[in-house]
């Protein structure tokens, strides 16, 4: 029993450990090169540590998948610092036929590594990204 409770408290930690990474550009191409190769479901898994319900973003990413096709690469739009260990990223992922995009929120632990807290999707950037990013290139030609 006790030797059952130890090989599950190590894979439960390895598990967890391998999904931190040492920079927020790291993080970012990790879980987005894990979703081009694993199942919605899997992406779902890594993609709500936290949530305790993954299958909210598993219908999302499925029915995404069903309309769009495949996912094939990805944008990043920008990557705002919340905090000095809280970035958001936000992201427009490329899909045979359309595009979703993504909001990651990220978080900086006590060992210097960065893990993935939330993840929000959708095809519509409005209300997700907000406006400054979505149109920073208007924005800026004010400016100019």
């Amino acid at each position: 029993m006790l030797l059952k409770l130890s090989a599950t408290l190590f894979f439960a930690v390895v598990s967890f450990a391998s999904f931190a990474y040492d920079s927020i550009d790291d993080l970012v191409s990790g879980s987005i090169k894990y979703h081009f190769t694993n199942s919605p479901e899997k992406t779902a898994e890594l993609w709500a540590p936290y949530s305790g319900d993954s299958a909210p973003i598993a219908n999302a990413l499925i029915r995404y998948e069903t309309l769009y096709g495949k996912p094939l690469s990805y944008d990043t739009m920008a990557t705002e610092k919340i905090t000095p260990r809280v970035s958001i990223v936000f992201l427009a992922v490329n899909y045979e036929k359309g595009v979703t995009f993504l909001r990651l929120q990220t978080y900086l632990d006590m060992d210097n590594k960065w893990s993935l807290m939330f993840v929000t999707i959708n095809p519509e950037p409005f209300g997700l990204i907000p406006t400054m990013i979505t149109f920073s290139d208007r924005y800026s030609s004010y400016n100019n």
